[in-house]
């Protein structure tokens, strides 16, 4: 159990942080948000994706054409930090 991990380890945040709030349509979420160590994780996860279309493709008849493959592997510098971006807007209201 992720909660039960990070009250283990003392509540620090490594990868992510534990955040619970309040929703209008569900009274207690809990929402696990990335630290920057865990957003570090993207080139990674970005070089699995492009080594998965290469090498597992052909193994795996559920994958699908992805148009962001492509983008990954024509610009991946430029992908990686678009990702970045995309997830800091989308969370920074719970920083």
């Amino acid at each position: 159990d992720i909660r039960k991990d990070h009250k283990r380890l003392g509540g620090r945040k490594l990868f992510f942080k534990l955040e619970a709030f309040m929703d209008e349509h569900n009274k207690k979420t809990n929402l696990y948000l990335l630290t920057a160590k865990g957003l570090a994780f993207t080139p990674i996860i970005v070089e699995i994706s492009i080594w998965s279309d290469e090498n597992v493709r052909e193994l795996n008849s559920i994958m699908g054409d992805s148009p962001e493959i492509a983008i990954m592997k024509g610009n991946k510098e430029a992908f990686i930090q678009m990702i970045k971006d995309n997830y800091k807007a989308k969370t920074e209201k719970f920083y």
